[in-house]
């Protein structure tokens, strides 16, 4: 089973791909309201959340900056033990490069490619939000780049996405 987890944080995005089994005949009950700390409400004429002003002329300024650090670093954590995650820009140009911590050797790689290269593409909704979410805090168009690698630093699949 392949599930999509997204992360959100401000108008940050990072999405990743999770390969557990499940028992979807658990139930959950969401009922008592005062439990939480949100707004159930939904408001649909209200719009004071959608960014309409760029705020930092690059990624790279965005991610640079302490709410943009402060947002990876978190993102690092959901993955510590299982892959090295550096997320960079060089302008609008962002990366988000995923390392395993194991050497995965020649024979696995085909089986790994082709997994993750599914994943791009099921979880292409995830990126190509993130993409729209930093077209809206910087000026001018975005790519998101997803890089794969083995632990010896070799790409073992990557895919872009732009709007």
């Amino acid at each position: 089973m392949c599930t999509a987890v997204t992360y959100q944080k401000s108008h940050f995005y990072f999405g990743r791909t999770l390969d557990y089994d499940v028992d979807f005949d658990e139930d959950y009950d969401l009922e008592d309201e005062d439990d939480y700390d949100f707004d159930v409400e939904d408001d649909e004429d209200d719009d004071s959340s959608v960014l309409t002003d760029s705020s930092y002329e690059t990624v790279e300024d965005y991610l640079n900056s302490p709410t943009g650090t402060k947002e990876i670093d978190a993102i690092k954590e959901l993955f510590e033990g299982t892959l090295d995650v550096d997320a960079y820009a060089v302008n609008n140009d962002m990366y988000y490069d995923y390392k395993y911590l194991t050497q995965y050797d020649y024979s696995s790689i085909e089986t790994i490619k082709k997994s993750l290269d599914e994943s791009l593409e099921t979880n292409a909704s995830v990126f190509e939000g993130v993409v729209d979410t930093m077209e809206l805090l910087v000026t001018g168009e975005v790519t998101l780049t997803v890089i794969y690698r083995n632990a010896d630093g070799t790409v073992i699949t990557e895919r872009s996405y732009t709007n």
